[in-house]
């Protein structure tokens, strides 16, 4: 079985693997450790979205929901001002992977509006 991963979802995974204490990192060196938990798998697509995200995403998450009225929009440029100086402080390039894996996720959606453009949070998590 072949896996594509990049370097980033590599380190992603093996960092996930050994903070639930299945491997350890021993002078570069992985190694599995013995596991007596079950191991759960998600059903619904709505779990698999939430697993997927990681956690600035969820941060960044965060800052939107506190963002956005009542019509779940927020102005971009105050989300991605919020994003670059607020408490995440994410360089421009992180901030803007982060909005495109937000968008690839359908989690929000980019909408054009007369007045400017906004993103509208599509999916309740």
């Amino acid at each position: 079985m072949e896996i594509y991963l990049t370097e980033n979802q590599y380190k992603e995974v093996l960092e996930d693997l050994e903070r639930k204490n299945l491997i350890s990192r021993i002078d570069g060196k992985i190694k599995a450790l013995e596991n007596t938990k079950k191991i759960s798998v998600v059903d619904t697509r709505k779990e698999v979205r939430t697993a997927e995200l990681d956690q600035i995403e969820l941060e960044a998450l965060k800052i939107i929901r506190s963002l956005t009225g009542d019509d779940q929009l927020v102005s971009r440029y105050i989300l991605e001002g919020n994003l670059l100086y607020g408490n995440l402080k994410v360089s421009n390039f992180r901030m803007y992977h982060i909005l495109i894996s937000l968008e690839n996720k359908e989690i929000i959606k980019k909408i054009h509006k007369k007045d400017g453009e906004y993103y509208k949070v599509t999916l309740a998590i």
